[in-house]
């Protein structure tokens, strides 16, 4: 908790990249300061009264069916809840409580546990006196309570003797995307991402597996696509992360980006098994007798059942019509390979295959990221996401009030029920071993040396603390964006610095508060190579 906060920036007052942080630590009577994140939709009872006692024996009991999600879920949450109570100091502000909390009840009133788009992820939580329950639609609105709940509980506390929260997503996707097809992320900085996006309320981690550098993922169909290759996931790795994803409510959504960005895929080519256009090793070439599209729609099938995501993407973004690639071979190579998604998925590209190449089918959902916006995307006539470059490219460090963004701006409701949602990137442009992975040339990145697996430690370290506590921002806002939080603000600073201080002491990741980093340092030491 905080008090307040200063910063002495040299380009905003929340670009965290930028500002050093002064830190007050909260006086006694200000201990309960609200810093639940994201914000609830509403309060039908504003939290009320001094805090409680949760009980020696505080328990979380699950009623209805019986389901193993829950019971992991249930099991985390309490470890969380209660890991301050080794010696029970608790804090002033509930040491003489005489009311306590024993049980928190939680009733799940649908069976089905299926992980889908439309997922509902609402909840109900109540606390009055020492009677406290949720009540939520299914398990991952259920878990969504609790982290709700946990967050109210401190050092053997709850902050209130009385409130009652109505909850749920203002956005169906609330996404991260992170760039392993350029540099590896380690199978653990994954697993503490999934945790992370769960405290956060986030459902979707978009895997972003293929690109200039590599393709990161097994292939039982062509091997040879990580066969020279120090670092990858097998399909058991994937099949575990996706368990490990669904226990948080989390959707993997892959990404196979083609035809563009394809250079990671060239041990196909050393087979004859894909062609490049003749302006060089980085974008497919459909050539006429098919080799290209018959080879990736195979990879495709493959990828899609070893993911089995409701939704595919494709990329198609940044494609370069040079050589013997013509719009028209682009154009149609993509329309082939998203109607083969199509027949099996929901197949998603970026938003060059609605601007650019055109060849987005009926069924595509389009991603906004730089020259567009949702909005445009919408007009014509396609579900979006806004991955705004600008605001949510958290490798290019936005402060706080560039990623405090309003993705439905004055939408009407039949634009609202195409927009899915928002989404944040990492890309690892930086951590290349040499410019997007090229042979030579050009000037190195910043932190090409953490390219080699020897270095994964403080890989691991580095994005941490380049998406957190960024990262926590844009969460907020696709949960519930509201026009009358001021992220300049005192109140909202504390707030998303007490969610990154909540976040670290559960064991994730982050840019610790106070500091400055960056992908070479860590509160202002850099890393040793």
């Amino acid at each position: 908790r905080y008090r307040y906060l200063t910063c002495t920036c040299t380009m905003n007052v929340v670009a965290v990249a930028v500002c050093v942080s002064v830190v007050l630590k909260l006086t006694s009577s200000e201990q309960r300061y609200n810093t639940l994140w994201p914000l609830p939709q509403m309060y039908l009872v504003e939290p009320t009264g001094d805090a409680v006692l949760l009980g020696s024996g505080f328990k979380i009991e699950a009623s209805g069916y019986s389901s193993e999600v829950l019971d992991r879920a249930v099991e985390r949450y309490s470890a969380i809840i209660t890991q301050n109570e080794a010696g029970r100091k608790f804090a002033s502000s509930c040491a003489n409580s005489t009311t306590t909390i024993n049980k928190l009840y939680v009733n799940v009133t649908s069976k089905d546990e299926s992980l889908v788009v439309n997922t509902a992820y609402n909840y109900t939580l109540m606390v009055d006196q020492g009677d406290a329950s949720i009540t939520a639609t299914t398990i991952y609105g259920a878990m969504y309570g609790l982290e709700t709940f946990s967050q109210y509980s401190d050092n053997g506390c709850f902050n209130y003797t009385s409130l009652m929260i109505q909850d749920y997503p203002q956005f169906k996707h609330r996404g991260l995307m992170i760039d392993t097809g350029r540099r590896f992320f380690p199978l653990e900085l994954v697993k503490n991402l999934l945790d992370a996006m769960s405290y956060l309320k986030m459902n979707v981690l978009h895997f972003h597996f293929s690109d200039l550098c590599q393709f990161s993922v097994e292939s039982m169909q062509y091997p040879e696509l990580t066969s020279a290759l120090e670092q990858y996931y097998t399909q058991q790795d994937v099949k575990d992360l996706i368990q490990f994803a669904r226990d948080r409510g989390i959707r993997i959504m892959p990404e196979l980006d083609v035809p563009g960005h394809a250079r990671g895929m060239r041990p196909l080519a050393d087979n004859n098994l894909i062609q490049y256009c003749t302006s060089g090793q980085t974008e497919l070439y459909n050539d006429p007798g098919n080799t290209t599209l018959g080879t990736i729609q195979k990879l495709l099938s493959e990828m899609i059942n070893l993911f089995q995501d409701e939704y595919f993407h494709l990329g198609c973004d940044e494609t370069v019509v040079a050589g013997n690639c013509t719009l028209e071979r682009i154009t149609d190579l993509e329309s082939s390979l998203l109607n083969h998604i199509g027949s099996i998925r929901t197949p998603v590209g970026w938003e060059e295959v609605v601007f650019n190449s055109k060849a987005a089918t009926s069924k595509t959902v389009v991603e906004a990221w730089s020259r567009h916006t949702a909005a445009e995307v919408i007009a014509a006539q396609y579900h979006a996401i806004e991955a705004s470059g600008r605001h949510f490219y958290l490798n290019n460090k936005p402060g706080f009030k560039t990623c405090w963004l309003n993705i439905a701006p004055n939408f009407t409701d039949d634009q609202l029920s195409m927009l899915l949602g928002g989404e944040m990137s990492m890309w690892t442009d930086n951590y290349c071993r040499s410019r997007e992975c090229l042979d030579a040339g050009g000037t190195l990145p910043v932190a090409h040396w953490m390219y080699d697996k020897k270095y994964n430690n403080i890989f691991t370290q580095s994005v941490g603390g380049m998406i957190w506590p960024r990262g926590i921002v844009p969460a907020g806002a696709f949960w519930h964006f509201s026009d009358t939080v001021d992220p300049t603000s005192d109140s909202f600073v504390i707030t998303v610095f007490a969610q990154n201080k909540r976040m670290e002491k559960r064991g994730i990741i982050v840019c610790p508060d106070g500091c400055v980093c960056d992908e070479l340092h860590r509160c202002g030491i850099p890393y040793q190579q």
